[in-house]
């Protein structure tokens, strides 16, 4: 069966491959029985192998849309007769050259590859049918054809199937895939039954629920899922659920924790959240529902330390705007003491911070640029200085 799915979809399934999807569907897919559940996590994955094979590789089609790109800013250049625009313009010339190249290269072993993978796929496929033609001689008697093909006919044709697999095999940096694997049954298995079973959470945008927004009746289903590790529709459908992963949110104390954090900004530890958070919870929700969670998590408030590790960052975002017009972007250790001083409240997060940054670096930084202070092609650091007894953020131009 395995060699069919390999002839019909013009793949390779490995060993890991059987063994995930006997092992994943007996856990995960709860529902259905062995072999069939098995069977169709091959054929589904060796399906979507034999689309993508089909279908324009990513690096190719990312090498298109750079080229696009560049063609459109290179005729917008055009329309723009000063001399910078047109220097630009012969830069971006250089540019498309070396990706047309590129792109030359990538669709130059994009059709290798294609042509290997279907060389591979009638051998294998003339494999099955002298396989079939011997198992016919041999039901009719035909002793010298049955050794002809066992012999001689058959030998050569494993060893050809070999020789263009070890191509295959050989060829570096491929672009496509055509080897059915266990990360691939995973994600088979993940795109069926909702559980990332490669991966849990990784990657994933993360679906919170705020449950003092909830309705009662989810408190219901959650006990179920909480008691049981399933959950069963009025049909008698049943989820399983024992290797889910539930996190809530509340907001639930914020109000009281925002009056404490005004008269005490710093110090505070897990434990004194939840000693004015713990109160309000058991008010609101039942203690059947707060006994069956493992764990409350309370959020720190940010602290002054953590804001000279966020001011990098949201300094790194200005940067990488300023790389457009080929500007490199530093600044000095006292700048990042300013900005996570001046921007740190207590009451509000990290928001103060990045509208100062706004104010501060950006503003600045724009307003120059304008009046052609700052050019393309320079490097710009931030730096501190005192003026009429205040801290101001200046910047200076190196090369």
């Amino acid at each position: 069966m395995r060699e069919r799915y390999e002839i019909y979809h013009g793949v390779r399934i490995t060993e890991g491959a059987l063994h995930a999807a006997v092992f994943l569907s007996a856990r995960y897919i709860t529902d259905r029985r062995l072999l069939d559940k098995a069977i169709d996590l091959i054929d589904e994955a060796a399906s979507m192998i034999r689309l993508q094979i089909g279908s324009l590789p990513l690096p190719i089609d990312i090498k298109e849309r750079e080229l696009s790109s560049l063609i459109v800013k290179k005729e917008g250049l055009k329309r723009e007769d000063t001399p910078s625009a047109r220097t630009e313009a012969e830069k971006m010339q250089a540019q498309i050259a070396k990706v047309k190249e590129e792109l030359a290269l990538l669709r130059e072993r994009w059709n290798q590859e294609k042509k290997l993978i279907e060389e591979v796929k009638e051998k294998k496929n003339a494999l099955e049918n002298l396989r079939f033609q011997e198992e016919e001689a041999e039901r009719a008697a035909d002793y010298n054809k049955v050794a002809e093909l066992r012999y001689s006919i058959l030998p050569k044709m494993k060893k050809e199937l070999e020789e263009a697999q070890n191509k295959l095999l050989n060829l570096s940096n491929r672009l496509l895939q055509e080897e059915v694997d266990e990360t691939l049954i995973a994600q088979i298995v993940a795109k069926w039954t909702g559980i990332p079973v490669n991966r849990m959470l990784e990657g994933e945008a993360q679906r919170l629920l705020n449950l003092e927004k909830a309705h009662h009746d989810v408190f219901n289903i959650l006990l179920q899922i909480f008691d049981d590790g399933r959950l069963t529709d009025s049909k008698g459908r049943t989820v399983n659920c024992k290797n889910a992963l539930f996190i809530m949110t509340s907001n639930l104390g914020s109000d009281l924790l925002l009056e404490q954090i005004r008269a005490r900004a710093t110090g505070w530890t897990k434990e004194a959240v939840l000693a004015i958070v713990e109160p309000v919870l058991k008010m609101h929700f039942r203690p059947e529902f707060l006994n069956r969670l493992d764990e409350i998590l309370p959020f720190l408030p940010l602290q002054e330390q953590d804001m000279e590790k966020i001011a990098p960052i949201q300094l790194n975002h200005v940067a990488d705007r300023l790389l457009e017009r080929s500007i490199k972007l530093n600044w000095e250790k006292p700048v990042l003491a300013y900005l996570a001083q001046k921007g740190y409240d207590p009451l509000y997060g990290a928001r103060p911070l990045k509208r100062l940054i706004q104010q501060e670096v950006v503003n600045l930084l724009s307003t120059a640029i304008l009046k052609g202070e700052i050019k393309n092609e320079v490097h710009v650091t931030l730096i501190l200085r005192k003026e009429k007894e205040e801290e101001m953020i200046h910047f200076k131009i190196g090369k």
